[in-house]
């Protein structure tokens, strides 16, 4: 199996003694790829509190400090695990994950002006545990091991990519960007519907499917799934108003939307006992359809594939 390494994660297992009663929560992630040095793991957004080495090897103790009550708050703050260290352009910085119940708006602030509060993007890291100090000398012996693991686009036997419908704008970079990796290294190329990846965030054994992706205002991308996820009717974009959910409560479906607000639009619709959920739009959706068309050889013209543009009725 062809690995995609996006970011590089050192997660260090370390044996506090300061409190038994000490709580270490997990930031959650799922595994796609395992071996027996590293994990390739997803993980959704999350928040750390961070600082950048100052070359005085004091960030697990300024960033301890923190949690022990050292900001705005006087707050003691659960330890969670995995601790991180990387490199970035002002150089090594160590990050502790912030207990799940914080958010930006309500986290304390730091006394120290070097640390700060920032939020890791949703990804896909390569991860290497280990015990020991949180020294500079170990955390650089376990990144040189898993940089012996790293691999570049050579390595890749095939490319996938939501095919849409979507942003227009949005489709045409993706493309540009899964062409540009696979034309000069002559890598196969996946296109997967937008929204029968979000269908795929599901596990419906007896219902029919109908995702929707907002476009605009009223308007949503949406079709039918069966439990096959076989397409039922043509993807299109459909006006979604009062009554418009009425015509499937008698039957066995499911309405998935990919937001939060576009959740609460449809549910401020839903009259019936029509289930509704909010699911993530994921490339983590993306692997067990893409797997399945890389092994029946299902790939794409590279130089006639394009993005899955629908017309909008309200376009003329």
């Amino acid at each position: 199996m062809r690995k995609i390494i996006i970011f590089f994660l050192i997660c260090l297992s370390f044996y506090f003694q300061y409190s038994s009663s000490m709580a270490y929560e997990e930031a959650s992630y799922n595994v796609v790829h395992s071996t027996d040095t590293y994990e390739i793991r997803h993980y959704k957004d999350r928040l750390v509190v961070e600082v950048v080495n100052k070359n005085d090897d004091n960030s697990f103790r300024k960033l301890f400090r923190y949690i022990s009550g050292q900001n705005n708050k006087s707050e003691e703050i659960k330890m969670t695990v995995p601790v991180t260290q990387g490199e970035k352009d002002e150089g090594y910085y160590m990050q502790f994950y912030l207990p799940s119940k914080f958010t930006k708006d309500n986290a304390p602030l730091p006394n120290n002006p070097d640390i700060k509060i920032s939020t890791i993007e949703e990804g896909h890291f390569a991860v290497i545990q280990y015990s020991g100090r949180a020294s500079d000398s170990n955390f650089f012996k376990h990144r040189d091991i898993l940089n012996q693991n790293k691999f570049n686009v050579n390595d890749l036997s095939a490319v996938a990519i939501g095919t849409g419908p979507g942003s227009f704008t949005g489709l045409r970079i993706g493309f540009s960007v899964a062409k540009g990796l696979c034309y000069p290294h002559k890598i196969s190329l996946i296109g997967i519907p937008s929204l029968k990846i979000l269908a795929n965030s599901v596990n419906e054994d007896n219902k029919f499917i109908i995702p929707m992706i907002r476009d605009k205002g009223e308007f949503f991308y949406t079709t039918i799934y069966n439990t096959e996820l076989n397409e039922i009717i043509e993807p299109k974009v459909e006006k979604i108003s009062n009554g418009f959910l009425d015509k499937y409560s008698d039957l066995n479906y499911s309405v998935l939307t990919n937001t939060k607000e576009s959740f609460e639009y449809i549910k401020s619709l839903n009259n019936s006992n029509l289930e509704l959920r909010k699911e993530t739009l994921s490339s983590l959706n993306m692997i067990e359809l893409s797997y399945e068309s890389f092994l029946e050889k299902r790939f794409e013209d590279l130089a006639y594939f394009e993005p899955f543009y629908i017309k909008k009725p309200y376009v003329f």
